[in-house]
């Protein structure tokens, strides 16, 4: 009895803490949509840009698009505007931004990392550490480098989007879903840099143009700086069917009197370490034939085989040229191969330092190419 008083006060302001005691409205919040990391004017500070939709202005996609008017992304006269910073420190140049922004940012929602290509040569983990570490920032959104400044990328008007963030999280969406642009996310950049003797990140690459964004192929980190670029739908290949397991771009088969398209729909590979280090990677790929402006008859099985074949070493060609390239000029493990020398030989991985032993490592790689629903020519 002597115990009751206090739970009779405990059960009176128990109600009382119950509750999102520390809950914010959600009108009381900036909803971060994108971040720009570029390198500042002045040597060994960088700047800091954050995307905010303002809600008032914004009626839906499809009626055009429209930044900031000002050089510093102030005063906008269209649906977003920009907020920057500098400093010798991610913290230094958000503590900027935050004192400006009318209302405490929040970054649950944020839907792409831009990096600009400056500032990804020079090096990207402090800034991708102090992501981490922000708990709201989502391990699913995209980073990718950007030709030219990250922040003026951020304000491209787009005539099928109000937010250009919206159009790029919408294009990489479905090109990774499609298997024909690299499927990296925050998450697994964070994975890509952290594992030992063994960090070579790949990110898309993304060229602002009029009225949009194109995608011109993956830039290669060796650790945390940016070494170099995979440009366009030919080389890319080797990188979507091994490191990511995607099927990759459509392959143009030249023939004697025109040219056969083939589509790949799915691809598989198997990887093979020898004990001393060399590696076999075996690519299986399926497709159909998409266009024929050749007079080949497809019905023949033969003319199948021999268009079979012709894909195959048109793949076998790109690969060893990306293989060659990644290992000559890059040094970098663009196909992310240490992880199975890991897996498969640990005994020699650990004998050898992976970054420095890549370029001398023999790989050798063999496809085969199977063609599905090929279509029979009316004439």
């Amino acid at each position: 009895m002597r115990h009751l008083p206090k739970v009779l006060i405990f059960m009176l302001i128990f109600p009382l803490l119950s509750g999102c005691w520390d809950r914010r409205e959600i009108e009381d919040r900036s909803f971060v949509s994108a971040i720009a990391i570029d390198s500042a004017e002045e040597e060994g500070q960088a700047e800091i840009s954050v995307q905010i939709p303002i809600p008032n202005k914004v009626t839906g996609g499809g009626s055009g698009g429209g930044g900031g008017d000002s050089a510093d992304g102030k005063g906008p006269s269209g649906p977003f505007e920009l907020l920057s910073g500098v400093g010798k420190t991610y913290t230094e140049a958000m503590h900027q931004i935050i004192s400006s922004a009318n209302d405490p940012l929040f970054f649950g929602n944020m839907q792409v990392i831009m990096i600009s290509e400056e500032q990804a040569k020079k090096g990207i983990e402090p800034f991708m550490d102090a992501l981490k570490r922000t708990s709201e920032v989502r391990r699913q959104l995209y980073p990718v480098v950007v030709k030219g400044k990250a922040k003026e990328a951020l304000n491209i008007k787009v005539p099928s989007e109000e937010i250009p963030t919206n159009y790029i999280r919408g294009m990489l969406r479905s090109g990774t879903k499609n298997g024909i642009f690299t499927d990296v996310t925050f998450g697994q950049l964070l994975i890509d840099m952290e594992i030992p003797n063994c960090q070579f990140p790949v990110m898309n690459y993304l060229e602002p143009i009029e009225g949009g964004y194109k995608w011109d192929g993956v830039a290669v980190f060796n650790r945390d700086k940016m070494v170099g670029m995979i440009h366009g739908r030919e080389d890319i290949a080797g990188v979507l069917q091994v490191r990511t397991n995607q099927r990759g771009h459509v392959v143009i088969a030249p023939r004697s009197d025109g040219a056969i398209a083939f589509h790949p729909y799915r691809s598989g590979r198997k990887i093979k370490v020898k004990p001393d280090g060399s590696i076999e990677i075996h690519i299986e790929v399926t497709g159909f034939i998409q266009e024929k402006t050749s007079k080949d008859d497809l019905s023949k099985v033969e003319v199948i085989q021999d268009v079979s074949n012709q894909v195959a070493t048109i793949y076998q060609d790109r690969m060893k040229r990306l293989i060659t390239r990644s290992q000559k000029e890059l040094q970098a493990d663009v196909l992310n191969l240490g992880k199975y020398v890991r897996a498969y030989q640990p005994k020699f991985y650990n004998s050898i330092n992976w970054q420095e032993e890549y370029p001398n490592i023999r790989i050798t790689t063999k496809y085969h190419v199977t063609i599905h629903r090929y279509g029979i020519s009316s004439d």
